[in-house]
């Protein structure tokens, strides 16, 4: 349950337990929030002052604090390994941060395509870079050199996830994915079967299999060496944005046919497990996600959600 409240803050609670899960105040408005791939670390971007926060998932602590100096924070991603977060800024620069340290490694991807995501291998050896005209850069994360640039098949580059092994990169391009070799530098399998542009995919937590949910109000589990389709959800509608669980089991989606709906499934059972609507706090997460903001993410194994409310200091953490 959402309690929003009049001072902007939102409160959650477990309607099994009848307890809170938790707030997390944040030293700014919260404009961004993310889990980290294992689940117990949330990272947050803030402005007002303009900075990035690491938290603990379980027990709210503030774990490291990084400023954002001469230039804004546009985004920030955690490594799987949990101590190093992957930094992008205003002035079309990556930056690779170890948490509670005051280095960071420089990445500059070519000024003509400013980073619009990034994505760390599970060892937080590698980091891809995604640039706004859909070019993907893999680069070595602790000396920030370039290691190759992955050719466009097609539409740009949208959505990328490392396998957990980190030898392959699933890409998503418009309607296709294709699954890309680190050390052979070449695409080893590619997946058609959407008829609408991919809004997010994820590798299962053996590797194996990938999940794809697209604007089609299809999602797909395929095999990640053959593309061979293993099953097949009728989601019912469409979703503007979706966020998969981190071992590929849940995804949270926001409809793209009501502003004040979002479901929460699960991917095995191809089951909707809850349908999440008609608050003010579900109408502000709709119409920010559909500017393209990341409001809202899914822990590794699908337990925990992370959304904020607009225009607030508080994030709030609840029980999918």
């Amino acid at each position: 349950l959402i309690a929003p409240y009049a001072d902007g803050s939102a409160q959650i609670w477990d309607t099994k337990a009848g307890a809170t899960i938790g707030i997390l105040r944040a030293q700014g408005t919260v404009r961004a929030a993310r889990f980290g791939p294992d689940g117990r670390r949330i990272v947050t971007i803030s402005s007002g002052p303009d900075l990035l926060e690491v938290w603990d998932a379980r027990t709210l602590n503030v774990l490291g604090v990084l400023r954002a100096g001469d230039s804004g924070i546009t985004d920030a991603i955690l490594s799987p390994d949990g101590f190093h977060v992957a930094v992008t800024y205003e002035d079309k620069k990556v930056r690779v941060w170890r948490i509670g340290q005051p280095w960071q490694v420089s990445i500059a991807p070519d000024p003509s395509q400013p980073p619009f995501d990034a994505v760390m291998s599970p060892d937080g050896s590698r980091l891809l870079a995604i640039s706004k005209h859909g070019v993907a850069q893999l680069y070595d994360a602790a000396t920030g050199d370039l290691l190759t640039t992955i050719g466009r098949s097609g539409a740009p580059v949208t959505r990328a996830d490392f396998s957990p092994d980190g030898q392959s990169i699933v890409l998503a391009s418009g309607t296709v994915a294709r699954v890309w070799d680190v050390r052979g530098n070449r695409t080893l399998t590619v997946f058609r079967e959407h008829s609408s542009p991919i809004t997010s995919v994820r590798f299962s937590k053996d590797g194996n299999s990938v999940v794809s949910v697209g604007a089609d109000t299809a999602m797909h589990v395929w095999d990640a060496r053959t593309s061979q389709r293993q099953s097949t959800v009728n989601l019912g509608s469409s979703y503007r944005t979706a966020s998969i669980s981190g071992d590929g089991t849940r995804f949270v989606g926001v409809s793209s046919e009501s502003s004040s709906k979002a479901d929460l499934w699960n991917v095995a059972d191809r089951e909707k497990l809850a349908e999440l609507a008609t608050s003010a706090f579900w109408r502000n997460f709709a119409s920010l996600a559909e500017g393209g903001r990341l409001v809202g993410d899914l822990s590794n194994d699908g337990s925990l959600g992370v959304l904020r409310a607009a225009n607030t200091k508080t994030l709030s953490v609840w029980n999918a």
